[in-house]
């Protein structure tokens, strides 16, 4: 009988090389000679070879299967006992029990964390060793001599006909807690936790090795020691016999440790460590598994995608400390709201965080959709509750994407993905909301992936340019400037910035966008200066809240306005609120470097996001401009104290004031009583293209405008 030696000899056999490349490093890192095969059958010539200590394979492969190849192998003499090690799909499944129908030592379920298998293989390697050194002193085992004492393995010798302890090793003796005299008073199964369902397979499986219908049984059970306390243990089980007796010889290893070490890695593989909840890859399977038995029944599968609207904010202003403070508290407040009475088919397990500020939730045998739809509003007004984090009362808001199977598909991925195109329909009409997944959206979700690939190539199509919409001195109706306004032509259509500027964003493509308006802008201002305008005429660029996120954002504007020979003071930055909300600290300093320069600052669209006096303050800004959604309703009188709130405090900070959007007569009489100092408005300029603004500047240049 073959030795192990002291570099042992691991075969793995299987087709996925995504699998097989990983593991053979792993192993050979941990000090093993590796051996592969490609399918069963080169797996079975490589085992007649090679003669392994462990055969680890797959099941799934050409040629022969797993199932075949271990048949295969327990029908040759080396083969009964060469311990194999079964990687499965998912644990509970059938292929489990048939792995061990077909002589699979133990298995191990996949996606596979290779720590945890070479684990298990030690172990394994451990368990051989003594039972090739038992079966190489069958004569002596009675004396239970240098081999058995010397083992931490735990070895019994049992009565082949009552299953009486005639002897045992001294682990056995010390692990158990029972003196000698004690422990032959007992039967194997009294050893046994009495609670578990494994001591009947055990006993049947001793009767069939004494009858020969089996010539090993491997299994894993729970021993009870003196002192009541159970552990758990691995054994290998076998019938000796020599010249004077037949022995059942039973070796068990005790796993605690393997046992503690594989939970553990089991959550950190399929728990995540903030919240404790299932993650993406525990709840895929429990997906997948749902998935099966829904189509079994003929039941409904229903999977809410769940985001946290502007989550980033509360890292950015906060710190990344509040950010987890506040997933573990919204994370509580999911978990509690799935456990309400009112909802009957919730299971336990079927929230889970899919990483960031995304959160899953799996609904097992629902009725009806508009359960869900019930469910996804309770949400959304649960967590609207404001919770104090760091003694600041924050407010969530959530955006959800709901699909069913088998309506929306069956497929795991599909059913994700559909699940996240109705998630970012719900944040694309103004969040806090919930959408239901249809066809529709799906189309609409292709051609916004188009639209995106499209944006990429854009620049390099010069599809892009330039318009520009004149600004007015209100007193003297006098042009002081234009604000530069990117627009895109795609196949000959137009497309509104308000939907590729927000796509621009989310891919960064910003960055290039952004420094191609800077360029553009002040190229075309030095030329129109060039053509003899007024030298005074300034040019507004706007901002984007993530090109500040550009290290090189001030060096960039100030090499373009040295390029381009333009006095800084001609050119305007124009930014949001938003962008005090990414990083207040760095887009301040940035801002007062930009007005070192010498171009001005005006805040765009102000009143409509989360601006404080003490940003207002604390920001070098010239220019404070009135948001056209407060302009649109002076006709209705219903905003007309707010834009004279704006104004006085305009006027007490010293700053100019813009009005945007002004298109009515009646507007801009409300606006001439109050202390405004300029309009922009299709009532006395549209955006312009560059031949038409340059016509525009020529024909007015020293003059006045007359407007009716």
């Amino acid at each position: 009988m073959r030795e192990l030696t002291s570099t042992p000899t691991i075969l793995i056999v299987d087709d996925d090389t995504t699998i097989r490349i990983p593991l053979e490093r792993a192993l050979s890192n941990a000090g093993m000679k590796v051996v592969v095969a490609r399918d069963g059958a080169e797996g079975f010539a490589q085992f007649l070879q090679c003669r392994p200590d462990i055969i680890v394979t797959d099941i799934q492969m050409p040629f022969k299967n797993g199932y075949e190849l271990c048949l295969e192998i327990r029908a040759t003499e080396e083969g009964q006992i060469v311990p194999i090690l079964m990687m499965t799909g998912s644990e509970g499944f059938e292929s489990v029990e048939k792995s061990y129908e077909f002589g699979a030592t133990d298995f191990i379920t996949k996606p596979i964390n290779y720590q945890v298998l070479v684990n298990r293989v030690r172990y394994m390697l451990r368990a051989r060793q003594t039972f090739l050194e038992l079966k190489s002193s069958q004569g002596q085992l009675e004396s239970l001599g240098r081999v058995l004492d010397n083992s931490a393995s735990e070895i019994f010798f049992l009565d082949s006909s009552s299953s009486a302890i005639r002897s045992a090793n001294k682990a056995a003796v010390e692990n158990l807690g029972y003196s000698e005299e004690q422990l032959y008073r007992y039967k194997l199964p009294e050893l046994f936790d009495p609670s578990s369902a494994d001591i009947v397979p055990i006993m049947d499986a001793c009767a069939a090795l004494q009858n020969g219908k089996l010539s090993y049984y491997r299994c894993t059970t729970r021993m009870r020691r003196a002192n009541g306390s159970v552990y758990p243990v691995e054994g290998h089980i076998y019938l000796s016999k020599n010249t004077s007796d037949t022995s059942i010889v039973c070796i068990f290893e005790d796993i605690t440790h393997r046992e503690k070490y594989e939970n553990r890695m089991r959550q950190l593989a399929y728990y995540d460590s903030l919240t404790n909840l299932p993650n993406r890859a525990l709840f895929v399977e429990r997906f997948q598994l749902a998935l099966e038995t829904a189509k079994l029944s003929g039941s409904k599968v229903g999977f809410l995608f769940v985001d946290l609207d502007n989550f980033k904010y509360v890292n950015d202003t906060l710190g990344h400390k509040a950010g987890d403070e506040l997933l573990v508290t919204l994370a509580n407040k999911l978990s509690h709201c799935l456990q309400h009475k009112s909802y009957s088919f919730y299971t336990d397990g079927n929230l889970a965080r899919f990483g960031g500020d995304e959160f899953a939730i799996l609904l097992t045998d629902v009725k009806d959709v508009e359960d869900l739809k019930l469910l996804a509003s309770g949400l959304i007004a649960a967590l609207a509750e404001p919770c104090v984090i760091y003694e600041r009362e924050i407010i969530t808001t959530l955006s959800i994407g709901i699909v069913v199977a088998p309506e929306h598909g069956s497929d795991p991925d599909i059913l994700l993905q559909r699940a996240d195109v109705a998630m970012y329909e719900a944040k694309k009409r103004g969040k806090s909301g919930y959408r239901l997944y249809s066809e529709s959206l799906y189309i609409d979700g292709l051609a916004r992936l188009e639209l995106a690939r499209d944006l990429h190539l854009a620049l390099n199509k010069q599809e892009f340019v330039l318009v520009y919409q004149p600004k007015f001195e209100v007193c003297s109706k006098r042009i002081i400037g234009f604000e530069a306004l990117i627009r895109w032509t795609r196949h000959g259509q137009a497309v509104s910035p308000m939907v590729f500027i927000p796509l621009a964003e989310e891919s960064n493509l910003i960055w290039e966008i952004g420094r191609w308006v800077i360029n553009e802008a002040c190229s075309q201002l030095r030329e129109w200066h060039l053509q003899g305008v007024d030298k005074c005429l300034t040019v507004a660029i706007n901002l984007s809240t993530k090109q500040f996120s550009d290290p090189e954002l001030y060096e960039f504007i100030a090499a373009t306005l040295e390029k381009h020979k333009v006095p800084p003071e001609n050119i305007q930055l124009e930014i949001t609120e938003t962008a005090f909300m990414v990083n207040v600290e760095a887009v301040t300093e940035t801002l007062h470097r930009l007005k070192r320069l010498g171009c001005s600052i005006a805040l765009d669209d102000f009143g409509t996001g989360y601006s404080s006096l003490g940003y207002l303050v604390n920001i070098p800004l010239d220019i404070l401009k009135i948001d056209k959604s407060f302009i649109d309703k002076i006709d209705v009188g219903s905003n007309n104290s707010i834009i004279s709130t704006i104004v006085a405090l305009a006027n007490n900070l010293d700053l100019k004031i813009v009005a945007e959007g002004v298109s009515t007569a009646e507007q801009l009489a409300f606006i001439s009583t109050l202390n405004v100092d300029y309009l922009q408005g299709y009532l006395w300029g549209k955006p312009m293209s560059e031949p038409d603004a340059r016509k525009f500047l020529l024909s007015i240049i020293n003059e006045t405008i007359d407007k009716k």
